[in-house]
């Protein structure tokens, strides 16, 4: 999953503002539609809707695995929209942009992304040991109180596209 958020994010770290533009999407448009998807993440976490296939590997362990049907959580949703979410697509193509033709600073917006994909394997590493830890109803409470948190922040991406849109 960070691999594949960090080729994504270092995408659109380099081209992403060029194939929006080619694509005729702005970055509100992007934002909204982002939005849309982390809410429906965010709801099936407070409300613990899983398919009983997603169900029968997560408690089998095998998230991380690929399934016949060709379903691997590594990329969605993990990777896309939770790690290169919209939010951080955006931040890394504004940084990028406010620092354009300054190659030093954006080597340092660049190392920061690499410090926050780094944060994040740490996370994923450690998941099955705080399961352990903490035991599933601790780690069930809080995948819904940041479902919850979640769905906020979709809120906010939704907002923010639409007073972008029309402001």
């Amino acid at each position: 999953a960070v691999l594949v958020a960090s080729v994504i994010l270092l995408a659109f770290a380099l081209l992403g503002q060029d194939l929006l533009a080619a694509l005729g999407i702005g970055l509100d448009a992007f934002r909204g539609a982002g939005g849309v998807m982390l809410l429906i993440i965010a709801l099936d976490m407070v409300f613990e809707k899983r398919t009983p296939q997603r169900a029968d590997r997560v408690n089998r362990g095998l998230d991380a695995e690929k399934t016949a049907q060709g379903d691997d959580i590594s990329v969605f949703p993990l990777a896309i929209p939770l790690i290169a979410g919209p939010g951080a697509i955006a931040s890394i193509m504004l940084y990028m942009t406010q620092y354009a033709g300054d190659w030093a600073a954006r080597g340092v917006v660049l190392a920061a992304l690499a410090l926050c994909l780094l944060a994040s394997l740490a996370a994923f590493l450690a998941a099955a040991w705080l399961l352990k830890v903490l035991g599933r109803t601790v780690t069930a409470t809080i995948s819904r109180v940041l479902g919850v948190v979640l769905a906020a922040m979709a809120a906010q991406f939704i907002l923010d596209a639409v007073k972008g849109a029309l402001g």
